[in-house]
């Protein structure tokens, strides 16, 4: 059975009630800003990037990042970060670092959690990012909590990921509306 088309107040209401809301006094016209109302309607779910820019319960994180060897050593620092914002610190990492050694091609992500330091080895996978990185983020926050992290409307053609962490039930409010989410799971 197809979903109904929703508009975008529905899109933005189902997202709220699935715990994605827009920062607090965010203008509606900047959740307009690159896409109008009939744009929502038309392409129903995939209109989410401006959304993404005044949320804090959304990511839009590149996948194809590695490619300056300056400014991209520690991409997987920053990725880490971020899901730890994303998740609101139900993954306490600390003291977080990565180096990305282009020379040797070996890349890797060093951190502390409950006084434990870890270090994660990651596959050179040219200038995308190994995606284990989200997995091995995942797997510590089901550890954690009743939440995981999901990719809300993965676009193959698009070189990053929308990542959410959601519950079972916000997940499943998301997928009966006809947002596509999927499992970053191992």
């Amino acid at each position: 059975m197809k979903n109904k088309a929703l508009t975008f107040d529905d899109q933005i209401g189902v997202l709220a009630t699935a715990g994605i809301r827009p920062r607090e006094g965010t203008p509606r016209d900047r959740l307009l800003f690159n896409y109008d109302e009939s744009d929502w309607l038309n392409s129903q779910w995939e209109c989410l990037f401006d959304l993404v820019e005044h949320s804090d319960d959304i990511e839009d994180l590149a996948l194809k990042c590695l490619e300056d060897p300056i400014e991209d050593a520690d991409v997987y620092a920053r990725i880490l970060r971020r899901l730890v914002e994303l998740c609101k610190g139900l993954v306490p990492l600390k003291s977080i670092e990565s180096v990305a050694d282009f020379e040797h091609r070996l890349a890797s992500a060093t951190f502390t959690l409950e006084e434990e330091t870890l270090r994660w080895d990651f596959e050179w996978n040219e200038s995308w990012v190994d995606m284990s990185v989200f997995s091995r983020f995942g797997a510590l926050l089901k550890n954690r909590s009743n939440r995981a992290l999901y990719v809300l409307q993965d676009d193959p053609r698009n070189e990053g990921i929308m990542v959410v962490s959601l519950t079972v039930e916000e997940k499943t409010i998301l997928a009966e509306a006809g947002a596509r989410v999927t499992a970053i799971e191992d």
